[in-house]
């Protein structure tokens, strides 16, 4: 009788661990059946973690993105006011140059505060929503420990019902 590809047998889910305990769980007597529950906790807090934190972080740093976009917006606008403000101080007729250089600082000055405007609660949103963000993944991971502890004393017969 030969040994050939024919020969393996592919197990699926529990059934692996059914045929053959001791080679997933070290023991088939009361702790190792202890350690793979255990082990079957862990596994499963961990997925649904995984699960749940990017969903949690997803559009956050689009919140920082469009701080920075409001902020440098207004500092173009800035640049290209004072371009027009220098421009007609240089060109400009004499009678038309006060008209020209108020022009330039208006458009310099109402740029800068749309961005200023739009940037500065973009940034206390971002802070705001980011720290909320990470108290939750916190709470997270410690109600997730104290699940897997309370499962596995359970399990065990270590908690009183």
């Amino acid at each position: 009788m030969g040994y050939d590809a024919g020969s393996i047998t592919v197990l699926s889910g529990l059934e692996a661990i059914r045929h053959r305990p001791a080679m997933y769980v070290g023991s088939t007597g009361p702790e190792g059946v202890h350690h793979l529950m255990e082990e079957v906790v862990q596994n499963a807090v961990d997925e649904a973690t995984l699960e749940t934190v990017p969903m949690l972080m997803k559009r956050t740093p689009y919140l920082g993105m469009w701080a920075n976009v409001a902020t440098l917006t207004g500092l173009l606008g800035t640049i290209s006011g004072l371009v027009i403000a220098f421009k007609a101080v240089a060109t400009a007729a004499p009678e038309e140059k006060q008209q020209m250089l108020a022009s330039g600082i208006s458009v310099a000055m109402y740029t800068t505060a749309f961005g200023l405007v739009v940037a500065i609660p973009t940034i206390i949103a971002h802070s705001v929503i980011t720290n909320r963000t990470v108290k939750l993944i916190d709470e997270i991971d410690q109600y997730s420990v104290k699940l897997i502890n309370l499962l596995t004393a359970r399990q065990r017969g270590s908690l009183k019902e």
